[in-house]
C-alpha cells in the first residue's frame, strides 16, 4: 500500500536527538543509542500514525518509553520505539493451563507481574518501527541483539526480564527470521479483526445492503436497542471534563480483558486530541444525560484503527452499547473514505457479525534467563489450540468485488 505523502513529509524526526543518551554500542556496520528524548527534525520517515513523533513523543513523560537510534556511517537511518510495561501472566496462565501438564510447574516459576520491554506498539496491531534502509536480516540481527545486551546489563533502567516483539501476520520477513534464529519464542495472539471498506459504500445503508439478510436483521436490533444513546464526537475540553468517567468507563473493559500489556494512561486522551485533531477522535455515548460509554480511533494513512473503548456493563446488554460502538466505527470509516477498518482483538464474534475477518498476528518474546524460555518451549509444545470459524456476514456480490481489489488500487 502506498504511504499518504503527508506522513512522509510532516511525521519525520531530527539530526539533533535528545542530550539524554544512555548507552552507545556497536554492531558490525551499526552504531546505537538508547535516548529518552529526540527533538528537531532528522531523515527518518514513519509510514504509519504510530511511529509518528506526534503519537510517540506523548509517552515520554511518563518515563516508560525509550528508543534505539540506530546509525550507519553517522547517520540516522532507524528508530525502534521501546515501551517498558508490566505484563500480567494470567492471559498466558488462560491459555496454558487446560491444555498442558506442565504448564503449572512453569507457571510457578513465575511472579504475577514481570517487567517487560516491548518492541512495537503495545497499545495497537499496527507495526511502528521506523527504517529509513531496505530492511534486511543482518540489520534485524543487529538490533535484536543490541536489545539483549541492553536487557541483560540493565541499560533500560528498570528491571526488565524479557523482550516482546509485536505483531507480525502470516508469512516470513526479515525481523521473524532473525528473532526465530536468535532464539525467540513465538506467541500466537488473538486474531486482528478487520475488514475492507467497499468503494461503494457512500453511506451505513449502502454497507447494510451488502449484508446477508441474518446480519442485516442482527444491525437492526442494534439500532433498535441503542435508539436512546446519543453520541457525540468529543473535544478536546470535553474529554478533560469526562477524563474521570471515561477513565471509570475505561477500567470496566480492562479489568475484564484476559490480556494486556499495560494499562494506557486515559488522561493522555485529551492530548491526542489536541495533538492530532483531524486524525483522532472520541465519541461518547449518554444515556439520560450520562455518559455511559466511549469509543476512541485513529485515521491511520487509509485505515480506520479502533482503539480504546469503555461502557457500562449492566447496561450493555439492554441498550447494545458495544455492538453500537462497532457499527459507528464502520460508519466513521465510510465517512471519511477509508479502504480498511482495524477493529483490533477480542470480542471476535460480534466484530464478525459486523463484516470483520480474522487476521492472526504473533509475537515473539524471550526471557534473559534461559530455564524460563526451556520451560515455556515444553509447554507450549503440549499446547492444543481448536479452530474459530468465522461466519461471512456479506453477500457473494461485495465478496467478489473485494476479491478483485487490492488496497492499492483506491
Amino acid at each position: 500500500m502506498r504511504v499518504a505523502s503527508r506522513y512522509m513529509e510532516s511525521h519525520c524526526w531530527g539530526k539533533k536527538f535528545s542530550r539524554n543518551l544512555n548507552k552507545v554500542g556497536v554492531d558490525n556496520a551499526y552504531e546505537f543509542k538508547l535516548i529518552d528524548h529526540f527533538e528537531n527534525q532528522c531523515d527518518i520517515k514513519a509510514d504509519n500514525l504510530f511511529g509518528s513523533r506526534d503519537y510517540l513523543r506523548l509517552f515520554e513523560d511518563s518515563g516508560n518509553i525509550k528508543y534505539l537510534l540506530v546509525e550507519q556511517s553517522g547517520v540516522a537511518i532507524g528508530l525502534v520505539p521501546i515501551f517498558l510495561s508490566a505484563f500480567d501472566l494470567k492471559y498466558l496462565e488462560k491459555r496454558l493451563a487446560d491444555h498442558c501438564a506442565s504448564s503449572k510447574a512453569f507457571l510457578n516459576l513465575l511472579e504475577s507481574k514481570r517487567k517487560i520491554a516491548i518492541v512495537g506498539n503495545p497499545f495497537s496491531c499496527v507495526e511502528s518501527i521506523s527504517v529509513n534502509e531496505i530492511v534486511d536480516q543482518t540489520l534485524c540481527e543487529a538490533v535484536i541483539r543490541h536489545l539483549e545486551r541492553a536487557m541483560d546489563q540493565e541499560e533500560f533502567g528498570d528491571k526488565v526480564e524479557a523482550l516482546v516483539f509485536k505483531d507480525f501476520s502470516n508469512g516470513e520477513n526479515a525481523w521473524t527470521r532473525s528473532l526465530e534464529k536468535l532464539g525467540f519464542h513465538k506467541l500466537e495472539t488473538e486474531p486482528n479483526m478487520s475488514m475492507i471498506v467497499s468503494p461503494d459504500w457512500e453511506e451505513l445503508a449502502n454497507y447494510k445492503a451488502d449484508m446477508k439478510t441474518k446480519f442485516r436483521t442482527k444491525a437492526k436490533s442494534v439500532f433498535k436497542k441503542s435508539s436512546d444513546l446519543i453520541c457525540v464526537d468529543l473535544q478536546a475540553d470535553q474529554i478533560g471534563d469526562e477524563e474521570k468517567v471515561i477513565k471509570g468507563l475505561y477500567e470496566n473493559v480492562c479489568d475484564n480483558a484476559e490480556f494486556n500489556l499495560g494499562k494506557f494512561d486515559i488522561s493522555l486522551l485529551k492530548e491526542l486530541k489536541k495533538n492530532m485533531p483531524n486524525d483522532f477522535f472520541i465519541k461518547g455515548y449518554y444515556y439520560e444525560g450520562k455518559m455511559i460509554g466511549f469509543a476512541s480511533g485513529f485515521e491511520n494513512v487509509r485505515t480506520l484503527e479502533a482503539f480504546y473503548v469503555g461502557f457500562d456493563y449492566t447496561l450493555n446488554k439492554d441498550l447494545a452499547i458495544y455492538q453500537r460502538m462497532l457499527y459507528d466505527y464502520v460508519e466513521e470509516a465510510i465517512k471519511r473514505k477509508l479502504v480498511k477498518l482495524n477493529f483490533s482483538r477480542t470480542a471476535a464474534n460480534l466484530k464478525n457479525a459486523v463484516g470483520a475477518m480474522p487476521e492472526q498476528t504473533f509475537c515473539y518474546f524471550k526471557h534473559k534467563k534461559s530455564v524460563y524460555n526451556l520451560m515455556y518451549k515444553i509447554v507450549s509444545g503440549e499446547k492444543e489450540t481448536k479452530p474459530v470459524r468465522y461466519k461471512a456476514p456479506f453477500k457473494k456480490e461485495y465478496l467478489n468485488q473485494m476479491n478483485k481489489i487490492t488496497l492499492a488500487e483506491y
